[in-house]
């Protein structure tokens, strides 16, 4: 017999609004190990930053984790966590996966920034892991989500264990884009099969909503990405059908059109820092653009 915690069943709904000028995240509910800390305006008033917490550091066998936040009235709102998502090994008699699903909602008008610490999967983890993007136009987004398969920094390798990752994007109600991948002690083995994981240990995407980029943007952002030994990615941009395109108006500028589109920046990595250095400077580049908003660093990435 083995001697187990009870499982945490964990909630966290989050609003945020800008009703007079000044962007506010409220708790709506919460229940277990979720919280955030408190809201910081490192940038003014009109941008609130936020970390959401998990004070058990992370999920156990049976765990389930919801987390829902939705943005409104034009409000700017950013989101990190102050570490990695660990993703513990489960037991051989587990029925279920340990699962986190997170749920973005970004009405018109308003922007959520979706940062987080990569997912770190233990040897023998069984994880379920659900992102589901809502989107309406002209609206802005700006996310990334990455997937660390065993410990680098204590040299163990992910050999056994089961993985399920979905994100899903929609608009208007309407599936936009989706990515479903299963990933186990196979994909990591097979270094010659670029379908699979190619040797690497790390996986992700950056992903961003908004204003479509011009040719000259598009083809400078493709070339800031690494093709090294230690980390590869690329971009690809979906413009949104005609019959969404943004009600925003406003000029047009030099450095996009007033279509709309999803970014996606895909990536594979042997080295979290270098995944996340990556991230980093793509959104860097990308918040003036889709944001109207500095490239500035998270005040938490410095400590």
């Amino acid at each position: 017999m083995h001697n187990r915690l009870e499982p945490w069943q964990a909630e966290l709904f989050l609003r945020a609004d800008r009703p007079s000028g000044q962007t506010r995240v409220r708790k709506l509910h919460a229940k277990g190990p979720l919280q955030i800390q408190k809201i910081l305006y490192p940038e003014g008033a009109g941008i609130a930053h936020s970390f959401v917490l998990h004070p058990p550091s992370g999920i156990a066998q049976d765990d389930q984790l919801r987390i829902e936040i939705s943005a409104s009235e034009a409000s700017h709102s950013v989101y990190a966590t102050p570490g990695a998502t660990r993703w513990y090994r489960s037991f051989p008699d587990a029925t279920k996966p340990a699962q986190q699903s997170v749920l973005l909602n970004v009405s018109q008008e308003s922007s959520i920034e979706w940062l987080p610490h990569e997912n770190l999967y233990f040897n023998q983890a069984w994880a379920q892991n659900i992102l589901e993007v809502r989107l309406e136009p002209s609206c802005r987004l700006l996310g990334w989500d990455l997937h660390q398969f065993g410990r680098t920094s204590c040299n163990e390798p992910w050999v056994d264990g089961r993985a399920q990752t979905m994100l899903s994007f929609y608009l208007s109600n309407k599936l936009l884009w989706t990515e479903r991948t299963h990933w186990n002690s196979v994909h990591m083995a097979s270094k010659d099969d670029h379908h699979q994981m190619a040797g690497y240990s790390i996986t992700g995407s950056l992903w961003a909503f908004g204003p479509k980029l011009n040719e000259k943007a598009y083809e400078a952002l493709a070339a800031s990405l690494p093709f090294e030994p230690s980390c590869v990615a690329g971009v690809s941009q979906l413009v949104v059908p005609s019959s969404n395109k943004a009600l925003r108006t406003g000029p047009q500028t030099g450095e996009h059109t007033q279509e709309e589109a999803l970014l996606v920046m895909r990536l594979l990595s042997n080295n979290p820092e270098k995944a996340r250095s990556v991230c980093e400077q793509t959104r860097a580049f990308l918040r003036p653009l889709i944001m109207n908003s500095a490239g500035s660093d998270l005040r938490i990435w410095a400590t």
